[in-house]
């Protein structure tokens, strides 16, 4: 693979990173975004930590300089202020479906055991992807 090769693959990748993190900035994400922003942000993460220990020499300072962009983008926007907006928003979510069906009455309807079992599903969800936010906030540290 030639480094125009790379350095295109480079440029895909991080295209569809810069568009998630707009996305993710403009509004609230669900689990599914939340997640494939996350693996598209460690992908590109990845690329450059494997590229930048492969590259050396005068012939890859262009690409070289791509990879340090880009490792700034990921640091001033996805990981100081997506990612806490993202963590402080699950934290939130979690907090609140767990008060509601704490609150709930003991007698239910079919509609309303099912509505439970919609929102335990949910929150099951968000609590897993919480923990997996919180194991990349552990790869900052």
């Amino acid at each position: 693979m030639s480094v125009d090769d790379i350095s295109a693959m480079l440029d895909a990748e991080f295209a569809k990173l810069q568009n998630l993190v707009t996305k993710a900035t403009d509004s609230d994400m669900g689990v599914p975004e939340i997640v494939e922003t996350y693996y598209q942000v460690m992908n590109v993460s990845s690329m450059c930590e494997m590229l930048s220990h492969q590259l050396s020499g005068d012939e890859h300072k262009p690409l070289m300089a791509k990879i340090s962009e880009t490792r700034d983008f990921i640091s001033s926007n996805f990981d100081a202020k997506i990612h806490p907006k993202i963590l402080d928003s699950l934290t939130t979510s979690i907090q609140e479906t767990t008060k509601i069906l704490q609150s709930s009455s003991n007698e239910k309807s079919q509609e309303d055991i099912e509505k439970e079992s919609t929102m335990f599903e949910d929150l099951r969800k968000k609590m897993s992807t919480k923990e997996f936010v919180e194991q990349y906030q552990k790869g900052l540290s």
